[in-house]
């Protein structure tokens, strides 16, 4: 539902302020990246979950004028896990799958007619997932749990405006959130590097 509202709000603002300003702040750009995530799991029989993996997702944005722009992006985080042997022997596998929508605000300072910097600040609506194995019991997962919600992201970056609409970005953006999976609550840190390719219409 609440990406739903994130849709809806940032598409009509996209409409208005296209009527407004003839359309000419439209981008659209794919993002891939590297994903480093870490989970403080609340108990000592399971471990911290640090892992890294490849992030993809896309994004549209709205320019208003050279230092302000509006953007909703679909980011998937990949598969994060971790595999350790228990007291008994037997292999732990811990592993946790994310995804978000992002909406924010993102701020330019350029520097030259084709390079700026770049701030962004938003909400990020997350899915979860985690699954728990133990040899010990097979192949079959023991624990399949999720949680969602809304959390604060942010983050710093470059733009280079290249010719005939083309757009390349470097940026780091970084989120932290706690993750209820069933009795267990788990303090999360996800930071994500990564490259952004996209056209300006």
């Amino acid at each position: 539902m609440i990406r739903k509202i994130y849709g809806v709000v940032f598409v009509a603002a996209l409409f208005c302020s296209a009527n407004s300003f003839a359309a000419s702040g439209f981008s659209a750009e794919l993002l891939i990246g590297s994903t480093d995530f870490e989970s403080e799991m609340p108990v000592s029989f399971l471990r911290d979950v640090t892992d890294s993996d490849t992030s993809i997702g896309i994004r549209g944005m709205f320019l208003f004028n050279d230092n302000f722009a509006v953007e909703l992006s679909l980011n998937d985080y990949g598969t994060l896990n971790e595999t350790y042997l228990d007291t008994w022997g037997d292999t732990i596998s811990e592993t946790f799958e994310v995804e978000s929508t992002n909406i924010g605000v993102v701020g330019f300072l350029p520097l030259s007619e084709t390079f700026s910097l770049s701030g962004r600040v938003g909400l990020a609506d997350w899915d979860a997932d985690y699954i728990y194995t133990d040899t010990a019991f097979g192949t079959i997962p023991v624990v399949v749990a999720s949680d969602s919600d809304t959390d604060l992201y942010y983050g710093i970056g470059a733009r280079y405006n290249a010719a005939n609409g083309w757009l390349l970005s470097l940026e780091y953006t970084t989120m932290e959130f706690d993750g209820q999976y069933l009795v267990y609550e788990a303090t999360q840190t996800l930071n994500n590097l990564g490259l952004a390719i996209g056209y300006k219409f």
